[in-house]
């Protein structure tokens, strides 16, 4: 079976600094792309809301030429989560979502929808299926459903993966965010391996594939991640270093293209390895404090073979593609593509399921 290189692409990213268009896509490299993203309607009866979102029939013609498959997302995220939360709950608001996506994707040349809902609590979890099943009535074969799902489930976000796996074409594993604004300490966005020195074991990609295997997830559904962005921890003294106070909050989060990429052992700050982790990092030169957090083609690498060669997983994909791009090259999709090569020949790979 072929493996995936899914992308998430935001509509936004065209009015990026420097504009990340659909012609700048290099589409040979990806399998499928995501399109980030429409909404459920607040009111939780079923209906969709593109507020923000940009419609792209570039993006879905080119990508179609070059023989990739595009899923628009639906995203949630506060009240939006209540929203899927009351969907999910009511079979006519399942009925008439599931209609909704299906006339969207119908009228916009997409080939299927991923649902990001984040994150659904354990009463959750029949009613999900409920409605995804009822997505998957409206939207058959050869339709794909995808589902952007947590990197630890039980522990944050609850899935009946037994229930899902029949329905779901693939499962995005969010293997990213492991630290950020929300941690007291500084440590790895996206870690291959858990070092057991950081004082929160926040996870890693490993960590998520032994979650994985225990929910019995057939692994040729699983999408591992990669960031191509950081965080940037500007009150912290380097890594597992606890934030002045206790409090994180104020961390960024850069991409690596247009700011993590000139800082490798560039204006005023030093490269570090994590050799536990696999992870690189960014220390202030002077020893002030200041903490990086990133990956770089040589981690990334990792990750993919990792998920390609040793979990055995269908597929890898990163949040989000036009954050490498410095206006010129994308050394982190770079990276990810010659590795998928090597478990995925040319002729398997344009749009492959």
């Amino acid at each position: 079976q072929s493996k995936r290189l899914v992308a998430y692409y935001l509509s936004g990213d065209v009015n990026n600094t420097p504009p990340y268009t659909p012609d700048k896509i290099p589409y040979r490299k990806l399998t499928h792309i995501i399109h980030f993203c429409i909404w459920p309607d607040r009111d939780g009866n079923g209906g969709i809301n593109t507020a923000g979102f940009i419609f792209s029939p570039d993006l879905i013609a080119r990508a179609h030429a070059a023989g990739v498959k595009v899923l628009v997302s639906v995203g949630s995220g506060g009240l939006k989560t209540e929203a899927m939360r009351l969907i999910a709950e009511s079979a006519t608001a399942r009925a008439a979502f599931a209609k909704n996506l299906h006339d969207f994707v119908v009228a916009n040349g997409y080939d299927g929808i991923d649902i990001d809902w984040e994150v659904p609590n354990k009463g959750d979890m029949g009613a999900m299926t409920l409605m995804m099943q009822a997505i998957r009535d409206a939207l058959p074969s050869p339709y794909l459903i995808s589902m952007a799902t947590s990197a630890t489930p039980q522990w944050y976000g609850w899935y009946d993966f037994q229930g899902l796996a029949p329905i779901v074409d693939f499962f995005n594993v969010m293997t990213y965010d492991f630290h950020g604004p929300w941690t007291n300490h500084a440590g790895h966005n996206s870690p291959l391996v858990m070092n057991h020195a950081d004082p929160g074991l926040e996870g890693s990609m490993l960590v998520s594939w032994e979650f994985y295997k225990g929910f019995h997830v057939p692994p040729e559904k699983i999408n591992m991640a990669t960031a191509f962005y950081g965080y940037e921890f500007d009150n912290a003294a380097g890594l597992w270093a606890y934030c002045t106070n206790d409090d994180c909050s104020a961390a960024t989060s850069p991409n690596y293209g247009t700011y993590i990429k000139q800082r490798i052992n560039g204006l005023g700050w030093v490269s570090n390895y994590d050799g536990v982790a696999m992870a690189p990092y960014l220390l202030r030169e002077d020893g002030s404090l200041g903490f990086i957090t990133y990956d770089d083609p040589a981690s990334t690498s990792r990750k993919v073979d990792y998920a390609f060669g040793t979990m055995g997983v269908g597929g890898v994909f990163m949040w989000e593609l036009s954050q490498d791009y410095d206006g010129q090259s994308q050394d982190l999709l770079d990276a990810m593509y010659k590795v998928f090569l090597k478990f995925s020949p040319p002729a398997a790979v344009a749009g492959g399921k």
